[in-house]
């Protein structure tokens, strides 16, 4: 898939379904779709977690508590520079891999020397993506699983470091301006 520029992201819940739809739209309006099941979320947000927590200089603190601590303060920095009030675009041109959601089987996540994380998802056969996620990419997909999962009855805590599900946050789309989704 050639390199698009990321514009839009949003998971909401079915309860039919019992999944969770990420939908991503890009600048040039096309729409990618997936459903998250709860094992797949369950699985995946271990390594969301572990790439937040490499955000930590390992030389700026030493005590787990003050690491948390400054993850917190990084993932509170980084939400609030982020545009979660601005409703999910539905006017779309085209939907490359079809209009029915795909159910994700795979993910890796792939640290980039650069600081991005690099998120592939993927069916069990057939074409996924490559979403290439920037620090604060990383932080607003997170928040958008947090938002997400109250509505769910899961019983999953998401959590890294210190912080605790924000059950508080109505919204459960993110818009960026300057994103790359590969």
């Amino acid at each position: 898939m050639t390199s698009q520029r990321l514009h839009q992201m949003q998971i909401v819940y079915s309860q039919i379904t019992d999944r969770l739809l990420l939908r991503i739209n890009t600048r040039d309006r096309q729409e990618f779709r997936f459903w998250l099941t709860r094992r797949f979320v369950k699985r995946l947000w271990p390594g969301l977690a572990q790439a937040l927590a490499r955000q930590v200089r390992p030389e700026a603190t030493h005590s787990p508590l003050a690491r948390a601590a400054m993850m917190d303060l990084m993932h509170q920095n980084a939400i609030s520079q982020a545009d979660f009030n601005t409703r999910f675009d539905q006017q779309i041109q085209t939907v490359p891999m079809g209009t029915e959601p795909i159910l994700v089987a795979k993910a890796r996540l792939t640290p980039m020397k650069s600081g991005v994380v690099m998120l592939t998802l993927q069916p069990e056969t057939g074409q996924g993506v490559e979403l290439a996620l920037d620090p604060n990419l990383l932080h607003a997909l997170c928040k958008l699983f947090q938002d997400a999962l109250p509505q769910t009855d899961w019983d999953l805590k998401l959590q890294f470091g210190a912080a605790t599900t924000d059950s508080d946050a109505e919204s459960s789309s993110f818009t960026s301006e300057t994103r790359k989704l590969h």
